[in-house]
């Protein structure tokens, strides 16, 4: 069982390492693996086009040219009017945050969202910010990582607490992306995510081989 435990910290290590390794990428052009796919996407669409162009008779092309010009119909013109208290609501329906519209709806959890005006509560402050969890979940991962390996020093016994820290930091990293809407998940993110999966898998195994023991 010591070998085991001594494994688990050392993966743990290495699983704190990966960190440091690329994860997004949120340039405005492609990649490097991009461009190398669009490059050769683009020879590929060059040969094939060069294969049908030996393959295939060129017609004359016709110097008739009909211009059809569409007439318009002036008779049954339709203005639209776009009411501005419409408007104004559909704006204001959108700018609304969740813990807003979760009041609205349920008027008796208004007190426990939204008491006053302009005035939520700590309730009402964690479910507007639930939307943006996964901007900070590789900060979030990597603290359940830390608490996990500071439990394996201070208390070796508490391994059920590490396995669901584990856990924890493998759904908050599978659901991470960085502070960018175009983005994209680098060979780094896969390594780090795999080491995490094996971390948590491993500590599991240990409590299973525990409990097989006693």
């Amino acid at each position: 069982m010591t070998k085991h435990l001594k494994f688990s910290k050392r993966l743990h290590w290495a699983t704190l390492c990966c960190f440091l390794l690329p994860f997004f990428y949120t340039g405005c052009g492609l990649s490097s693996e991009e461009k190398a796919r669009a490059e050769k996407s683009k020879q590929d669409s060059i040969a094939a086009a060069t294969v049908n162009v030996n393959n295939t008779l060129i017609k004359p092309a016709d110097t008739t040219i009909q211009n059809n010009i569409p007439q318009k119909d002036t008779s049954n013109t339709q203005v639209s009017i776009v009411h501005p208290d419409t408007t104004t609501s559909k704006s204001e329906k959108e700018s609304k945050s969740p813990s807003e519209k979760i009041s609205t709806k349920f008027e008796f959890l208004r007190p426990l969202l939204i008491p006053k005006e302009d005035t939520y509560t700590g309730l009402a402050t964690v479910i507007d910010s639930v939307p943006f969890i996964c901007f900070f979940s590789v900060f979030i991962c990597l603290l359940f990582l830390v608490i996990s390996l500071t439990v394996k020093f201070i208390d070796l016994s508490a391994r059920k607490t590490i396995v669901l820290l584990d856990t924890f930091a493998s759904i908050f990293f599978f659901i991470a992306r960085p502070y960018s809407w175009d983005s994209e998940k680098l060979w780094g993110y896969w390594v780090a995510l795999a080491f995490i999966t094996v971390l948590t898998i491993y500590d599991f195994y240990i409590i299973k081989l525990s409990r097989a023991r006693k």
